[in-house]
């Protein structure tokens, strides 16, 4: 560390990495096209962090309970419990979670499809000789914990304890709180260039492609999400951008008249994910939040009205297969709700990018650059998971970067690694 570092992008992927590095003594930009932080896909209302299970516990699987164990800890420093997360339990429908939608299990098989059954199910070592640790992490739910939510006793489900809910805006604000980060907003990066100082000092330039220059930088970072595919990098653009996709999601939520917040806090998801109580800042209304839909390919922001209304409708009938009547906002309440719509970005694997671009003799060959100056980073593609992946990438890149030990399994830093599309 000790040099300066530029991160693209001030969502909770970028504000990870600015606050690992900025922990390790570099002195971090990070830079936004937006006049403030979290006004992407991180300024949803609430979001639920929860484990993932699969009956042959897949990479995935292993990856977001990796994730969630570095969350926790990130949330238990950084925020207030109650205000801006809280670890209330998560309920998993499990029946109601069909692939291929972005919950689908990855098999080590990629060619394998997983099947309703495998890509909800916990492994079989769960049910006996595991059965202790893994019921910290995944259990089947229980009857009492099935009755408070107004579902049947036989309902398939599994009740996730450490999962929770949690604000994305209070958790970004919290992790650029730091000495060592320094915020600028309406910068829009399109070019990173390779330039050499008075000095003979190699460095990344970052400027809008017109001549506006935002930052110097011996270590740029890309964590912009969609927009991380279209920065051209010494003119330019590079192999992992391909296997970015767009995805726009769009919730509906809503504040609850005085004295009408349920008793039941626990989010629900499998189908959509509800979360039924949080609140909006400092002692302000408790509301709920329903979501997301998941729109490939879509990246006109705002919706057109009729797709909003699409995405509005298509939200409240997901939580009328979640929860029964009076447990959840009625026709009314919800017609009357709000609408929230952003872009997300994920893999062609659905797994995140982390690292360096290409490896420095590639680049070098590719771009020919500088001896000294390293590629550019990349920490993005967290699809709907960011909550729960968000923090192990930008330990995992931090550590990678500093030859430190990693943050989880060698295989699963492989699965993650950002060059896996450049063979």
């Amino acid at each position: 560390g000790g040099g300066h570092a530029a991160i693209v992008g001030a969502g909770i992927a970028g504000a990870a990495c600015a606050r690992q590095l900025a922990l390790r003594g570099w002195q971090v930009t990070v830079l936004d096209t937006a006049s403030h932080p979290a006004a992407g896909a991180s300024a949803l209302p609430a979001g639920i962090f929860a484990p993932h299970t699969s009956s042959d516990d897949s990479p995935l699987s292993r990856i977001t309970r990796a994730g969630q164990r570095c969350s926790l800890q990130c949330l238990q420093q950084l925020l207030q419990a109650g205000q801006d997360w809280e670890m209330t339990g998560v309920l998993e429908r499990r029946q109601l979670a069909t692939p291929p939608d972005e919950t689908a299990a990855l098999s080590d098989s990629p060619a394998a499809v997983p099947t309703r059954r495998s890509a909800h199910e916990r492994p079989p070592a769960w049910k006996d000789a595991l059965a202790a640790p893994a019921a910290d992490w995944s259990e089947e739910a229980s009857a009492a914990t099935l009755e408070v939510l107004g579902l049947p006793a036989d309902t398939p489900a599994l009740w996730h304890p450490r999962g929770g809910w949690l604000r994305p805006a209070a958790l970004v604000q919290a992790l650029l709180d730091h000495p060592g980060i320094h915020f600028v907003g309406d910068a829009q990066v399109q070019a990173l260039d390779a330039l050499k100082t008075a000095e003979g000092q190699p460095l990344w330039s970052l400027s809008d492609g017109q001549g506006q220059q935002w930052a110097q930088a011996d270590l740029v970072v890309l964590c912009a999400g969609p927009q991380s595919a279209s920065i051209r990098i010494n003119g330019q653009s590079l192999a992992a951008a391909q296997a970015l996709q767009t995805i726009r999601g769009q919730v509906s939520w809503g504040r609850y008249a005085e004295g009408q917040a349920p008793a039941a806090h626990q989010p629900v998801n499998g189908h959509g994910s509800w979360v039924p109580y949080f609140r909006i800042g400092q002692d302000a209304d408790a509301a709920w939040v329903m979501g997301s839909s998941f729109e490939r390919g879509q990246s006109a922001l705002p919706p057109s009205a009729e797709d909003a209304a699409t995405a509005h409708a298509g939200n409240g009938a997901k939580l009328q297969t979640l929860l029964p009547e009076g447990h959840r906002p009625d026709a009314q309440a919800f017609a009357r709700a709000q609408h929230w719509a952003q872009l997300r970005c994920a893999s062609t694997d659905r797994l995140p990018l982390v690292g360096p671009l290409l490896p420095t003799q590639a680049l070098q060959a590719l771009h020919t650059l500088p001896e000294g100056l390293a590629s550019p980073w990349v920490a993005t593609a967290m699809g709907s998971r960011g909550l729960t992946w968000a923090l192990l990438c930008a330990e995992l890149l931090a550590a990678r970067l500093h030859a430190e030990p990693l943050p989880l399994p060698n295989p699963l830093a492989l699965a993650l690694a950002s060059d896996r599309y450049c063979k």
